[in-house]
């Protein structure tokens, strides 16, 4: 039975679906490794009425953020505890050898940089790292002598003031620097004064203001990543100068031992590549120099790799994000690259999302706790630069859908309508909906942490949310904006939703319903598809925005 539409009636349908598709060097080092742009191919979408129409996968928007202060590439970024981020030092054309002693901050609230205190010392191919009380340390680097720096200093999030830490052993430059469970900080490798890689790591421990080596690596790094990993050890990948010989070992370091051990091999050798912790405790290795496109999962539960599907584009000198959702995001590289490109672990598919406003390699990001990608400085074929953007995923294109739903006069009835087909199985590169079973439509009770269960209709007003199944582990959709209704003017009606996990924000879409439209809409966003029937009541006018409300639906559609 269809639904007799009472005036406007806004219906959503969140299922999981799945869609298949398809940094650093030294400082005199060219523009190297630029190759042709490699892009997706379309996904098609076979309706349950036999009509075809181009699908797009998962896509995004960048906008402009604002520009720093300062040109810089060959800079580290860190997220603070109030959400605003923090970047220092860096190679800037206007400073001796390229190094800078400034550092900025971005508040996402008013997308605006602002300076804070001068570090005391210049420094590029530094490091950052964020300590337990959430204050921030900067570290190693290559100073206005070009050469590396044994100075570290701590910068007070409340003060804005930098304070030196007791020098290091050793001067470190184009190394990884990392927290360690018990609030030590642990710096690793890269290479000394005299441009040589290092074997040796060091601790620094804030009771005591100071630094103690420990325990080498058993390779010579630079170059190299470092990831925490979910039992507190860290393993260390690849490493080498850019124009090689690059390293295909890792080694993985307990701090309970405070000794390495062997993290065997990748199934290449890597170096300016990245190495992304994900939900599930593995680690995603991605690119590196030599026109990497390929990508590998260290397993630490058994001490394995494991190869993955490749990239759509070499990458190296690139960013890596791990998304809330799970997936990751990756973006630019060497030779100005100017794309994103996601991965998700669930499907070993790789898929281009969207375009930088601007190529870019040697730059940085963060992810913003909205669930948002701020892209930070780096080189660019122009130059270096001083210009950001923050990247948001979108729901994808509109789509169109068989559905079926509850007569209104029936919303008192519990008993679901059967699908009037059985569910499809989706192969790799379909997008596939199916007929969706509806339940009774239920009222938003007004609480914060209102969820229901798969089936189960909601209408609610502006500003509320829902959460399915509930709001720890389950996707959580806001009616957040009535935008216009143009329809009785051969127009259409458009309203904003925003979609999210506890963890972060994963994005929104303005949805859309043309003149006379039946069927929903429907938008893809990552593994969520979202259907848009209708609003309620009508006419809608300016005097009653605050009246509209929405019916949302989430079912668990086959991925």
């Amino acid at each position: 039975m269809k639904m007799k539409i009472l005036g406007l009636t806004l219906l959503f349908s969140l299922g999981l679906i799945s869609v298949s598709c398809g940094g650093g060097g030294d400082s005199g080092e060219a523009l190297t490794e630029s190759q042709p742009e490699v892009t997706s191919e379309e996904n098609r979408f076979d309706s349950s009425i036999g009509t075809e129409k181009e699908v797009a996968a998962t896509t995004g928007t960048s906008a402009p953020a604002g520009d720093m202060g300062e040109q810089r590439a060959w800079f580290p970024a860190v997220l603070l505890d109030d959400g605003r981020v923090l970047v220092a030092g860096g190679k800037s054309p206007k400073w001796a050898a390229g190094a800078a002693d400034t550092a900025e901050v971005y508040n996402p609230n008013s997308n605006v940089w602002e300076w804070t205190e001068a570090m005391t010392d210049a420094r590029f191919q530094n490091a950052l790292a964020k300590l337990s009380d959430g204050r921030v340390m900067v570290a190693g680097g290559r100073g206005i002598d070009n050469k590396a720096v044994n100075t570290a200093e701590i910068w007070d999030p409340e003060t804005g003031i930098w304070t030196p830490t007791l020098p290091m052993n050793d001067a470190h430059e184009t190394m990884p620097m990392i927290t360690l469970g018990d609030g030590r900080v642990m710096i690793i490798g890269g290479a000394n004064d005299t441009y040589a890689p290092l074997t040796t790591v060091e601790v620094y421990d804030p009771a005591t203001n100071g630094w103690v080596e420990i325990d080498p690596m058993s390779e010579k790094r630079i170059w190299h990543t470092a990831t925490l990993l979910s039992d507190g050890r860290v393993l260390v990948t690849g490493g080498g100068k850019p124009d090689g010989p690059w390293i295909k070992t890792a080694e993985i370091f307990d701090p309970a031992t405070e000794l390495w051990g062997s993290a065997g091999e990748m199934s290449v050798s890597r170096a300016q590549h990245t190495a992304t912790l994900l939900k599930d405790g593995r680690v995603l290795v991605v690119g590196g120099r030599g026109k990497r496109m390929t990508a590998e999962i260290y397993d630490p539960s058994n001490n394995t790799w494991g190869s993955k599907s490749d990239l759509n584009i070499p990458r190296a000198e690139h960013i890596a994000e791990l998304l809330p959702d799970g997936r990751v995001i990756v973006a630019g590289g060497t030779g100005s690259r100017d794309n994103f490109e996601i991965y998700d672990p669930d499907t070993n598919i790789w898929a281009i999302v969207g375009d930088m406003l601007m190529g870019r390699y040697r730059f940085n990001s963060a992810l913003l706790k909205d669930g948002r990608v701020l892209i930070i400085g780096g080189q660019a074929l122009a130059g270096v630069l001083a210009a950001t953007e923050v990247f948001s995923l979108d729901i994808g294109e509109e789509i169109e859908a068989t559905i079926l739903s509850v007569d209104a006069s029936a919303a008192a009835e519990a008993t679901p309508i059967p699908t009037s087909t059985p569910m499809p199985t989706p192969t790799p590169d379909v997008l596939t909906t199916v007929d969706l079973e509806f339940k009774a439509i239920i009222d938003h009770d007004g609480s914060s942490n209102f969820h229901v269960h798969a089936e189960v209709p909601v209408r609610m007003g502006l500003g509320q949310k829902m959460n399915s199944p509930t709001g720890i582990n389950g996707i959580i959709v806001q009616y957040s904006e009535f935008i216009e209704d143009n329809r009785a003017t051969g127009g259409v009606a458009t309203v904003r939703i925003e979609l999210s996990v506890p963890s972060g924000g994963l994005g929104g879409a303005d949805m859309t319903l043309e003149s006379g439209q039946i069927n929903p809409t429907y938008k893809k966003f990552g593994k969520y598809s979202v259907g848009l029937l209708s609003l309620e009541p009508a006419p809608i006018t300016d005097a009653d925005v605050s009246k509209v409300t929405v019916v949302v639906f989430l079912s668990s559609l086959l991925r």
